[in-house]
């Protein structure tokens, strides 16, 4: 992705986390990082990135949850399959297709897996995916108890000068009811398919077992089932 969509996303990202904070409405909150994007970008591109950023692809309500599909093409930002585009070939699914005359990108949202790989490999940015923030700050707001999940390289994402605990601590001021390691989700489940296993095992089943979190990987294996 090209350095000032990137920074662009960024900026979008930044606003709708702190407007989302004292707005109770996410349509307020739309409205208002809109306007703070200014002349960025014309009106419907900004209108889409920032619908995205809020969980949506779609005009009116935003959702309460953010549900499938994660992956989205902004028809205005896309350059129509430039040189520079390598979006088809990323996806190993086949999800995007070419179509019409300028070979302008389409997406099969029941072929893809949202594993996100277009959206890096889009140069200006016209692949997005949806993001949880204001639901995330919506939910704290409301005193429910929201854990923060961090994967295990989050101890080496601030340098040596903050230690775990401070992030740890920065978190929780932030409102997260408590703050935990991915690692013991997958210590949990590590747990589960040694019993899993041994019980099949043990009725002579095929030695076939896996798992995983990641929803792409759980989409692709419903997909081949």
């Amino acid at each position: 992705m090209k350095e000032d969509k990137l920074k662009l996303r960024r900026k979008i990202y930044r606003l709708v986390a702190e407007h989302a904070r004292t707005l109770d409405n996410l349509e307020d909150v739309f409205n208002v990082v809109i306007d703070s994007i200014g002349e960025d970008i014309n009106r419907e591109e900004a209108e889409y990135r920032v619908r995205a950023a809020l969980g949506t692809f779609e005009e009116g309500k935003i959702p309460e949850e953010v549900d499938f599909p994660f992956i989205s093409i902004i028809e205005k930002a896309c350059i129509e399959h430039s040189e520079d585009c390598t979006c088809t070939q990323v996806c190993e699914c086949e999800a995007i297709a070419k179509s019409g005359e300028k070979g302008t990108p389409v997406l099969d949202i029941n072929k893809c897996l949202s594993c996100g790989l277009c959206i890096v490999a889009c140069p200006e940015g016209a692949i997005t995916d949806k993001a949880e923030i204001a639901q995330t700050i919506k939910l704290i707001k409301k005193h429910k108890r929201v854990y923060a999940i961090l994967a295990p390289a989050f101890s080496g994402q601030f340098g040596p000068e903050v230690s775990e605990e401070q992030i740890k601590s920065a978190l929780l001021m932030l409102g997260f009811y408590d703050v935990m390691e991915v690692a013991l989700g997958a210590d949990m489940i590590t747990i589960k398919e040694a019993e899993e296993f041994i019980k099949r095992m043990g009725r002579g089943d095929e030695f076939m077992i896996t798992s995983c979190c990641c929803p792409p990987f759980v989409r692709m294996a419903k997909g081949f089932k």
